[in-house]
């Protein structure tokens, strides 16, 4: 919400990042569904700190869930930890857009906090760890080229369109993206965003 209200200009590259990163790791969790520490025998030395606690508040026992929906989760998805990776993406759009000495701080500590919290619960291993921050740098070199895609397949469709509305192929302008314009459609600004002239590098507002 930071991003998308405050630096909509960087708002859809970030976006994309994120996805791209996300389903490489559900790629994994598919094609190799991996045991947390967790799930092991006590006689291995690790302890899984949700279910010791479970007795309190409204987590369950199983697959660190609420109570009641841990049926609902896949337990085998420890290879790579996107705990690790979406706290690394988070660490980086604080670290990059962050305007204050106190937000760069925080871009620093949280996916490091993040990395000895998942392992000392025995949620994932170390090697779990590092495998999500390599897919973050997988989702980061293949999101250009997504958006790439994605962009083209759009100006097609624009194309094709003004073509059947008879108006002319390149006639019709592509309404303008979020990330750009601060526009879903042309004329309609979403309530409270700033328009890209004004949001695109925010060099001279702090980050709140």
């Amino acid at each position: 919400m930071w991003l998308f209200r405050r630096r909509s200009a960087h708002y859809r590259a970030a976006r994309a990042w994120l996805m791209a990163a996300t389903l490489l790791g559900l790629v994994g969790f598919t094609l190799l569904p991996t045991c947390p520490p967790r799930l092991l025998d006590a006689a291995h030395g690790f302890t899984d700190t949700m279910a010791h606690f479970s007795a309190y508040g409204w987590w369950g026992g199983e697959a660190n869930a609420p109570r009641g929906l841990g049926g609902m989760t896949n337990q085998y998805a420890a290879m790579p930890s996107l705990h690790v990776g979406w706290a690394l993406w988070c660490g980086v759009m604080l670290w990059r857009y962050g305007r204050t000495p106190v937000t760069k701080a925080l871009g620093v500590a949280y996916p490091l906090l993040t990395t000895v919290v998942v392992m000392g619960t025995a949620n994932h291993y170390l090697l779990d760890a590092v495998a999500g921050a390599a897919v973050m740098g997988a989702g980061f070199l293949l999101a250009p080229r997504a958006l790439r895609v994605v962009d083209r397949l759009r100006g097609t469709a624009v194309r094709t369109a003004g073509t059947e509305g008879g108006t002319g192929a390149g006639t019709r302008e592509a309404p303008p993206v979020v990330s750009g314009g601060c526009e879903t459609f042309a004329g309609e600004h979403i309530p409270g965003q700033r328009s890209a002239a004004t949001a695109a590098d925010d060099t001279s507002t702090p980050a709140r």
